[in-house]
């Protein structure tokens, strides 16, 4: 499953991250690490942007990103 299959306020855990090293990257300095809880707390209508809680923060990604991130 991925973060863009997630409902909002279900709580998962990150299990891969995108292969695209930049992408990771700047995951990585947001606090996307492995096994770390989050959860969705928006997401904007026509495939817009998804708002995600994590460490006490709230986030927003793009749709296409949140879907090359695998959770459980």
């Amino acid at each position: 499953m991925t973060l863009d299959d997630v409902c909002i306020n279900q709580i998962v855990k990150i299990k891969t991250l995108p292969t695209d090293y930049y992408t990771s990257s700047k995951l990585l300095e947001e606090g996307f690490t492995f096994n770390t809880e989050l959860s969705v707390a928006h997401k904007a209508p026509f495939g817009g942007n998804i708002v995600i809680r994590i460490h006490n923060t709230k986030l927003c990604i793009p749709r296409s990103i949140a879907k090359q991130i695998e959770v459980n």
